[in-house]
């Protein structure tokens, strides 16, 4: 009589188990681009409602916002910081952000910062939070003009290059301290460069 084989070999438990690992691992890798392309996009929009909402308060004010780099006084129940000009902004780093001025002022909601991804680049966000957007009002040329810049965890090629066209629109050259300081310290790698 022959003998019926009614288990698996122990060759083909191995092979299952090591499709199901490469499976798993695939799915792993492509969960977690997915949350990098996420946050990058969260950044891209929470940059764009920030150069908006700079846009919007200079022409509807007449003045560039006040808050963040020099700041003195926090906001407390007023519309806008007393003093102050660009930097970081919305960090704890300041007495009044200019998050602070565009949030009292109500060009940008309260929780537009909520939840954007960590500046992985910038070794003092462990002790800075939110360092991943940052502001400037320049004059390149006597023109008045607003940098917004913000960090990205994957930036493509394209990035790197629309990054160094918008810091030279605002008069930064790619090989001046300040680029170098921007990019490689802070680790911004997306910009936007306007008139205000």
């Amino acid at each position: 009589m022959k003998r019926r084989n009614l288990g698996f070999t122990i060759i083909e438990l191995i092979i299952v188990v090591v499709v199901i690992g490469i499976l798993a691992l695939i799915t792993a890798m492509a969960y977690n681009n997915a949350q990098i392309q996420a946050g990058d996009t969260k950044i891209r929009d929470a940059a764009d409602k920030v150069a908006d909402a700079i846009k919007l308060f200079t022409a509807r004010e007449g003045h560039f916002p006040r808050g963040g780099n020099g700041s003195t006084t926090a906001i407390g129940t007023g519309s806008e910081c007393v003093d102050g000009a660009g930097g970081f902004v919305t960090t704890g780093l300041y007495s009044c952000n200019l998050a602070d001025t565009l949030v009292a002022s109500q060009y940008l909601s309260s929780d537009l910062f909520t939840g954007l991804p960590k500046n992985n680049y910038f070794t003092a966000s462990v002790t800075v939070p939110n360092a991943d957007i940052i502001v400037y009002k320049l004059t390149p040329g006597g023109q008045s003009r607003a940098l917004v810049m913000y960090t990205l965890a994957d930036p493509d090629p394209a990035d790197d290059t629309n990054f160094t066209k918008q810091l030279a629109d605002c008069g930064i050259g790619a090989t001046s301290a300040d680029f170098m300081r921007y990019h490689d310290t802070w680790g911004m790698r997306g910009a936007k460069c306007f008139d205000v």
